[in-house]
């Protein structure tokens, strides 16, 4: 809408054509140059929405890289974890197997020695 229409006769009167004339002119400029400022405030922003694309896009691609070499170094984890795990379980059954002999080597042994200290006492009482 322009300004002129808003306006009345009485304002005409009241400042004068020339004065009224000259406002209607200062206030069609400033109108002007709002637009003009919002069309360029609208193209700073399609343009900076258009670099936060570009860096999202960047960003979203450097993620995706960084997931892709987690995804990696997860596998490689998993893998020596059931190395690992195979070994400690191999180890495990070696010295369960070791403990095993040594008890009944001790067993045996102790055994020996009290039926020698058996023997001594029975030959000795008589």
């Amino acid at each position: 809408m322009l300004v002129a229409a808003t306006l009345s006769r009485k304002r005409y009167e009241t400042f004068g054509d020339e004065a009224a004339g000259a406002m209607v002119d200062w206030m069609q400029r400033i109108d002007t140059q709002r637009t003009e400022l919002r069309e360029l405030s609208d193209l700073s922003f399609t343009r900076i929405d258009a670099r936060f694309a570009a860096a999202d896009a960047n960003l979203d691609a450097r993620f995706a890289a960084v997931n892709a070499r987690f995804a990696e170094v997860d596998a490689k984890i998993d893998l020596r974890a059931a190395e690992l795990s195979g070994r400690i379980d191999a180890l495990g059954a070696a010295l369960g197997e070791k403990l095993a002999t040594r008890y009944g080597d001790v067993l045996k042994w102790s055994f020996v020695f009290w039926a020698t200290a058996m023997i001594a006492l029975f030959l000795r009482t008589r």
